[in-house]
């Protein structure tokens, strides 16, 4: 994911401010944790992340057990992630992928201009299109062997994978993921697509029925590709994961 949204001059600085930015949850380093933030709920919600850790009763019962948390600019993570029953689903990716259009480049002692303050400029519109089709596309490239692959598995992702988020559309979800998968430069497609000098591309329709656009090489037609409407779960992997295919995604409540 770094190596494909940023120049090479500019990796080590990102993944070092990732590195400080995402936190895994243990026994070690909880009491810190819990004394160092600011507001007293999101302690709260960090204890009852550890808790649903070591499989024992939350603070609340009506608490609801995620894998991780962000707060402004820290994703908290639980070591439950590496388990996460839905593969597809990654908390970690989806919150870096927040993380580089929140965060300004002097962040990561990058230098700014007044056109290039940010990491990523993203539209404000399409945040969460950006970090959707930037989880989905990441297990695309974990899973796949080869060009004929990636594009196999970006339509059997967008077939299955439902969301259940309002601030996106699951269909221009699909699109994306699927024109990335295309690509020999996936992640700049992705970038491209969601950036505020983007238009955007407009889908097709067949039937009355929105599509996907084109149709993907091989004979596999992208108008079948479609993404649900449901989402329960998200989730950090190791540096040298983020470095091959990108941050691997809480679990959403």
């Amino acid at each position: 994911m770094v190596q494909g949204l940023f120049p090479t001059a500019e990796r080590e600085a990102v993944l070092q401010l990732l590195e400080r930015s995402v936190i895994f949850i243990t026994s070690d380093n909880l009491e810190q944790l819990l004394m160092n933030q600011r507001w007293n709920h999101t302690a709260w919600m960090l204890a009852n992340l550890h808790l649903g850790t070591l499989g024992v009763d939350l603070l609340d019962p009506d608490a609801k057990r995620l894998v991780g948390l962000s707060e402004e600019a820290i994703c908290f993570v639980s070591p439950v992630y590496f388990s996460e029953p839905d593969p597809t689903s990654d908390f970690v990716v989806h919150e870096v992928a927040h993380i580089f259009h929140n965060r300004k480049r002097r962040a990561a002692g990058l230098p700014e201009t007044r056109r290039s303050e940010w990491l990523l400029d993203i539209a404000f519109h399409k945040r969460e299109t950006f970090a959707y089709a930037c989880e989905f596309y990441a297990w695309v490239l974990e899973h796949s062997p080869n060009a004929a692959a990636r594009r196999r598995l970006a339509v059997e992702i967008c077939r299955k994978k439902a969301l259940s988020d309002n601030r996106v559309e699951p269909q221009e979800v699909a699109d994306i993921v699927l024109d990335a998968a295309q690509s020999r430069a996936g992640w700049k497609v992705i970038l491209h697509r969601c950036g505020n000098s983007s238009r955007g591309r407009p889908s097709f329709r067949l039937g009355g029925r929105e599509t996907v656009g084109a149709a993907v090489e091989d004979g596999i037609s992208r108008s079948n590709a479609t993404c649900g409407v449901e989402r329960t779960r998200q989730g950090l992997t190791q540096r040298d994961r983020i470095q091959k295919i990108g941050w691997p995604r809480p679990a959403r409540p």
